[in-house]
């Protein structure tokens, strides 16, 4: 347990193939969270998830924003190494 009050559920609950059985099964889930044979029911049949954002499309990136920690995707390629992992270069 974590000890929240409140469970966000965006909007991409409305873009599901069954937006009112997606909803219940969530409303279930969370009354019932300590009842995996609950949680199970009400997960089956749920049609294909909910879709999300494609990030890659997104028009606005925190990494070009002012003071944002992340390299930008404007700047040359880069190499970055983590843990000894060499990651491909960034465009």
């Amino acid at each position: 347990q974590i000890g929240v009050d409140g469970v966000f559920v965006g909007s991409g609950i409305f873009k599901s193939d069954n937006p009112e059985k997606r909803a219940h099964a969530i409303v279930q889930a969370v009354t019932h969270f300590k009842d995996p044979k609950i949680i199970a029911e009400v997960s089956e049949d749920l049609g294909k998830p909910m879709t999300g954002i494609n990030c890659d499309e997104l028009k606005v990136r925190f990494a070009d924003r002012e003071g944002g920690n992340m390299p930008s995707t404007e700047d040359k390629k880069t190499k970055e190494v983590i843990k000894g992992t060499s990651l491909a270069e960034v465009e």
